[in-house]
């Protein structure tokens, strides 16, 4: 019995422990359930993958317009650089073509007229005549125009009063000048005549040359008697020439230069009997 007693007293307590058990479980409350949020992750990845990718496009569009900046750069100075050299260009050509005079003699009388015919000038613009005397004063000033191939076609008259004595040619045409030796002299009893007494008279086509240019000296003076012309250039070394006057009372002499001649201020010496003169040019 006591036996009985005691299985009864264990079986109790074993159910009690089980209830008591089962209450604190049944009391205990309900874990927390974690949200999944793997699919927003991704989407949220998804997009910083696009604005990376837009990023770097942005980044690479930058660096091109960069080089397109630079390379507009470039081609602005390129263009700047091309209109000074046009600009030089346009400089050096108009400055090439030389004005030079054509007088269709070097000896008048006073009251003479000169025609004077120039070629070099700048189209169709104002040209200054001026007459000099051998002091560089100017005593008779003029002005004409070019015709639009730079021509100019002029009838200088002479005043009576001039005395004899060289006189000086001068044309101005903006930046260009030119210059030609004359001589006037004393009027006959019979009046002007274009063919008066033969005065020694020495003249070049030009006053400035450039090396390898061919310079032509011209002149009037006894006929039928022999010219000597001695072109010397800047360091003393010498051309020679000799020419005889023609029954019309002119001469002509060449001298061909070298391209490999030196630069400077040269001078040619032409004698005529016992009369020398001495003329002054530029080679550049």
């Amino acid at each position: 019995m006591t036996l009985g007693v005691l299985t009864l007293l264990i079986a109790s307590g074993a159910v009690y422990g089980i209830l008591t058990l089962n209450t604190e479980i049944q009391a205990k409350p309900e874990q927390s359930k974690i949200p999944d949020y793997s699919g927003e992750l991704n989407s949220l990845k998804s997009e910083i993958d696009s604005v990376n990718s837009q990023v770097s496009s942005i980044k690479n569009d930058l660096t091109t317009l960069d080089t397109l900046k630079n390379s507009m750069t470039d081609i602005r100075t390129k263009l700047i650089d091309l209109e000074n050299s046009n600009n030089q260009v346009q400089q050096v050509a108009a400055i090439s073509v030389q004005l030079t005079i054509i007088l269709e003699k070097s000896t008048y009388f006073p009251s003479d007229t000169i025609k004077i015919t120039a070629i070099g000038a700048n189209p169709q613009n104002v040209v200054q005549i001026q007459l000099l005397d051998n002091d560089g004063f100017i005593l008779i000033h003029k002005e004409t125009w070019s015709d639009s191939t730079g021509k100019v076609t002029y009838s200088l008259q002479l005043s009576s009063a001039l005395l004899p004595g060289n006189y000086q040619i001068k044309m101005i045409s903006d930046q260009k000048t030119a210059s030609q030796q004359i001589t006037i002299v004393a009027s006959s009893t019979g009046g002007s005549s274009s063919t008066g007494p033969y005065v020694f008279t020495v003249q070049t086509d030009k006053l400035t040359y450039h090396t390898g240019d061919l310079i032509e000296v011209s002149g009037t003076g006894s006929p039928n008697t022999s010219v000597t012309g001695v072109l010397t250039s800047h360091s003393g070394r010498t051309y020679n020439s000799v020419t005889t006057i023609q029954s019309d009372g002119s001469y002509v002499m060449f001298y061909a230069t070298s391209k490999n001649d030196e630069t400077g201020t040269w001078h040619v010496t032409v004698t005529n009997l016992v009369n020398t003169k001495v003329v002054y040019i530029t080679v550049e």
